[in-house]
């Protein structure tokens, strides 16, 4: 009996352990276990294979916007006179548009317009586009080299690779000869070439929005001018320019005249190819 007692109790002592070891085992391990399939188990045709990280479903691609501007009746005011009413015009990628009219007819004015530098008065602006503009006046910063004020504009707009792009534009507008003196000693065309660099930097897809940008260049550089604007059209882009010079003119802009309207408010704008 007393034999038999003293096995019962053995037999219950090692069980025990054995009951505790398998219970204080911590969760984070079996988590961390869970699904490891034993080597014994590991066979080419497995019930039940080690699982997968299930990848989301693809989704659609993104369809890009197509890169149009639209005009519609659109008017303009200087101080409390309408310069334009009643513009209309359309554009899509890979189209160029001169601006043409007297002095003081608004091309200025409506490309500060459709840039959102300036508010209509009637009318509505859709761009769908990245809008880069460059108005008549060169904003660069005197006491800046046209290096430093092309960097600091790339920083402003946050451009991906900005010093390298910067230094091909510098490179292609032909101005590494002067691009670290202060642009105050600089020419006017001179100044004009770092203006004009900046749309080297920009958005393929971009509208570009050009305000007398011939004034103060070269034969050589409005050649370089002229082959930026084909380039960029051929990419998909738009060009919209107020000029009185020739511009790119191989690649067949449209014309916007725009009507001297100081004796007749009435006049509307009219558009057609060149």
């Amino acid at each position: 009996m007393e034999r038999n007692a003293d096995s019962i109790r053995k037999q219950a002592a090692s069980r025990v352990p054995k009951r505790r070891a398998a219970s204080s085992t911590p969760k984070s391990a079996i988590a961390a276990t869970a699904g490891k399939p034993k080597a014994a188990k590991k066979t080419p045709n497995s019930a039940n294979p080690p699982q997968r990280e299930i990848a989301a479903p693809p989704t659609s691609p993104t369809v890009p916007v197509p890169a149009e501007l639209h005009l519609t009746d659109v008017a303009i005011m200087r101080g409390s006179r309408v310069i334009q009413q009643g513009v209309n015009h359309q554009m899509k990628s890979g189209q160029m548009t001169l601006l043409t009219g007297p002095n003081g007819s608004g091309k200025s004015s409506l490309l500060r317009a459709i840039s959102g530098r300036l508010t209509t008065v009637r009318g509505s602006i859709t761009c769908t586009a990245p809008i880069l503009y460059i108005g008549h006046q060169d904003g660069v910063s005197g006491t800046l080299s046209g290096r430093q004020n092309l960097l600091s504009w790339a920083g402003m707009n946050e451009i991906e690779d900005a010093k390298d792009k910067a230094e091909a534009a510098i490179d292609k507008m032909n101005a590494n000869n002067f691009a670290d003196l202060p642009t105050r000693v600089l020419s006017r065309g001179q100044r004009r070439r770092f203006a004009l660099a900046r749309l080297c930097l920009g958005p393929a897809n971009a509208i570009w929005l050009l305000d007398e940008p011939s004034v103060g260049l070269d034969i050589d550089t409005m050649h370089v001018l002229d082959t930026l604007i084909s380039a960029h059209l051929g990419s998909g882009g738009m060009v919209m320019a107020a000029t009185h010079l020739p511009l790119a003119p191989y690649a067949r802009p449209q014309v916007l005249a725009l009507n001297d309207t100081s004796s007749d408010d009435s006049q509307t704008t009219k558009s057609g190819a060149s």
